[in-house]
């Protein structure tokens, strides 16, 4: 399970230095080739971001097999 931390600090001083520490991190150069420096669960959080706006990736497979149900069960499918 998580840590409770006010056991060993004010929550609003850990929720500080973690600030501060994403800060830095974001500000460091990322290395060549790379877009950017991410933390723990922000490629998650891009790619949830992305498939709201976009929709979630089907493979062709899938969508092929997707559509043979639809077209038996007379139920329309928004693609």
């Amino acid at each position: 399970g998580a840590l409770q931390v006010q056991g060993f600090r004010s929550p609003e001083k850990v929720y500080q230095d973690l600030t501060v520490l994403v800060r830095d991190m974001k500000c460091s150069p990322p290395e060549p080739g790379v877009d950017g420096v991410l933390i723990a669960g922000e490629p998650e959080m891009l790619k949830k971001e992305w498939s709201w706006r976009h929709g979630v990736p089907v493979l062709p497979a899938v969508l092929s097999h997707l559509r043979q149900i639809s077209s038996e069960l007379q139920i329309p499918l928004a693609v």
